[in-house]
């Protein structure tokens, strides 16, 4: 799960989105946009308040990064809050 959300975000890198379903659009710098950057990181700091996720670091401190089960988790958290904003 944790490399399809990584594959997923590394495929919008670069991008930004059209109308509603039509296929994402190449920006010219090939880099997140300062909206997209912002958003994305807003969507990280939702996912680190999590209660799941807060609990697991307190347990397992950054050793957790390292375990994919977490790694998985992350990626769904955000690939679902992603979804939620764009749809």
């Amino acid at each position: 799960m944790a490399k399809i959300g990584i594959k997923t975000l590394k495929n919008r890198i670069g991008t930004k989105v059209n109308a509603a379903g039509s296929p994402p659009k190449p920006t010219k710098s090939g880099s997140l946009g300062d909206a997209a950057r912002a958003a994305l990181l807003e969507l990280v700091k939702g996912v680190f308040k999590n209660k799941t996720v807060l609990e697991r670091l307190v347990v397992g401190g950054f050793g957790v990064f390292s375990n994919e089960t977490f790694l998985d988790l992350i990626a769904k958290l955000v690939h679902d809050d992603y979804v939620k904003r764009i749809t």
